[in-house]
């Protein structure tokens, strides 16, 4: 009978200690809207093209003018977007640097998420496209998502082969 009673109290002992063990889950959450305040990248672009030498462009970008939202909701797991944003963008090749603005920049159209881990994952409703972005920070108010990315593209006419590589990050503040 005292090994009955222990072995219950060592069950209930340890029913409560895996209840307020910590999920690896931060205590900010995804769910809610959070805005962008912050936008980089960076990256190469090799272009081959047969009978040319290969050439290698490497870019910055920073974003500028950001009124960009994104709403997060569970049950189901749907994110929203709204808004915009501009990319002061500077490009160096051969030596040379050229500045650009790209005005009234998108951002991914709405869809569904999931979380595993520190990696969100988001599937676009209109494509299908499934992206990954490392959860950098998370806190009750902040929020940092980096991703990288290696984009291949080929031109059947030309032959060219454009070979693009980028890392950034998004920083948003919870609303």
């Amino acid at each position: 009978m005292k090994i009955l009673k222990l072995l219950l109290v060592i069950g209930v002992i340890t029913f409560f200690a895996s209840c307020t063990e910590d999920d690896n889950t931060p205590s900010g959450g995804l769910v809610g809207t959070w805005k962008v305040t912050a936008v980089d990248y960076s990256g190469t672009s090799t272009t081959s093209l047969p009978g040319f030498p290969t050439t290698t462009a490497t870019f910055t970008g920073t974003g500028t003018d950001m009124d960009l939202t994104i709403t997060f909701k569970e049950n189901p797991n749907e994110y929203k977007t709204s808004g915009d944003y501009s990319i002061n963008l500077v490009s160096t090749i051969s030596g040379q640097s050229y500045n650009q603005v790209w005005t009234n920049q998108g951002f991914i159209s709405d869809g569904v998420w999931e979380r595993n881990g520190n990696e969100l994952i988001i599937t676009v409703n209109s494509t299908g496209e499934t992206n990954t972005s490392v959860i950098e920070e998370e806190t009750d108010d902040k929020l940092v998502l980096s991703y990288g990315e290696t984009k291949t593209e080929t031109d059947a006419l030309s032959g060219a082969v454009i070979v693009t590589e980028v890392e950034g990050t998004y920083t948003f503040e919870k609303q």
